[in-house]
């Protein structure tokens, strides 16, 4: 027998991509002191993006959204690759 599939969930990985753009708009209204520069941010989404602990735009490690913590200032890695 088939199995009943719920229309209306959708993959983890596909929802992970949506959610990070919103996490994107998210951390474009934030005020510019809670922020690293974008140069900063970029440097620190490289490490995340090479990590085998990324999983989609989500680290394992700790659960957030990697657009988060690499853009804020208080923002570390939990595995110590970046600060």
């Amino acid at each position: 027998m088939p199995a009943v599939v719920d229309e209306r969930r959708l993959c983890r990985r596909c929802m992970t991509f949506q959610e990070a753009e919103e996490a994107e708009k998210y951390v474009a209204l934030l005020p510019q002191d809670m922020l690293v520069s974008p140069e900063k941010a970029e440097e620190r989404m490289q490490v995340c993006e090479h990590c085998d602990l990324l999983c989609g735009s989500t680290c394992r490690a700790c659960g957030c959204f990697i657009v988060y913590r690499a853009n804020a200032k208080a923002g570390r890695c939990p595995k110590k690759k970046w600060q």
